[in-house]
């Protein structure tokens, strides 16, 4: 049984670690799976294009999530590529979680509601270990698009709308790698007056203002340097913030700008960052 997906990333809005109410906008940054599975005990081997030796352990319990869903067993090869870098802030796990997911369905000639996709997805991802709250927000924000506030303790999408997707992203990456798990929730703790900030300009329309606070906010509390910030937003970033913990900064561009904030970002790019360009994903659905 063969099948295919793509999902797309992700960019943080308020981050849900200190309040476990976060708020993500989707992003065009792909990633594709593609699966070839058997009804049969046996091994799932994962094949991860960009890091042969990146762990499986997510792809293998997507997998399982689907099959423990449907009450069947499952075994066979998935196969990803992407254009989000690992550990760095772009939501590369609930993206592939996602896609994971989805291919699996599509093997299996099944559809969900999108709303068990996503229970399916944080599932695999709390049994994987590389959340700390279940990265609901993160993992809304890749399927349907647009912006979504959730609510992670509860499971639960509160607000999902619209958004104007003329500014481009940009993405400062640094070469380091910050996996999540190796955040304590103590460690932002500090910020958790700022994302509650955050989370109310959200939710009243000025996303986009929530997008930079939460990013100070993170950044101060990890201890980071909050230079990239303000150079994307002096040389004409509409919002500009850490995405997840980081390292990764994203910048909100409107149309025209983004050689001014590729010029403001060329020290960190001399010190071994890249920058990647890409679009807001609005709701591919109206959203109810």
């Amino acid at each position: 049984m063969k099948g295919e997906a793509t999902a797309h990333g992700a960019l943080t809005v308020v981050n849900a670690i200190p309040t476990n109410h976060g708020a993500a906008v989707g992003l065009e940054l792909e990633t594709r799976a593609r699966v070839d599975l058997d009804h049969a005990e046996g091994p799932i081997h994962v094949t991860i294009e960009e890091d042969p030796h990146a762990d499986p352990t997510l792809a293998k319990a997507s997998i399982r999530a689907v099959a423990n869903e449907l009450d069947t067993t499952l075994s066979g090869h998935v196969h990803t590529t992407s254009q989000i870098p690992i550990a760095r802030g772009l939501k590369s796990s609930s993206t592939a979680a996602n896609a994971i997911t989805l291919a699996t369905l599509n093997a299996l000639n099944t559809t969900l509601p999108p709303e068990d996709v996503l229970r399916l997805s944080i599932t695999a991802a709390r049994q994987a270990g590389v959340t700390l709250t279940g990265a609901l927000d993160d993992a809304a924000a890749s399927l349907h698009g647009g912006l979504v506030i959730t609510n992670n303790a509860k499971d639960r999408v509160g607000h999902r709308e619209r958004i104007n997707t003329d500014d481009h992203v940009l993405c400062l990456v640094p070469p380091e790698e910050r996996f999540t798990n190796t955040i304590h929730p103590n460690d932002l703790s500090p910020a958790k007056p700022i994302t509650q900030r955050s989370l109310t300009l959200a939710r009243e329309g000025a996303w986009q203002q929530a997008l930079t606070l939460n990013g100070l906010g993170i950044q101060a509390a990890l201890g980071q340097g909050n230079d990239p910030i303000y150079r994307a937003l002096q040389a004409g970033a509409k919002a500009a913030g850490v995405t997840g913990t980081g390292p990764a900064i994203g910048a909100l561009a409107p149309p025209g700008s983004q050689a001014l904030i590729r010029r403001a970002w060329e020290p960190y790019t001399l010190e071994g960052s890249g920058i990647i360009e890409t679009r807001l994903r609005d709701a591919q659905e109206t959203p109810t």
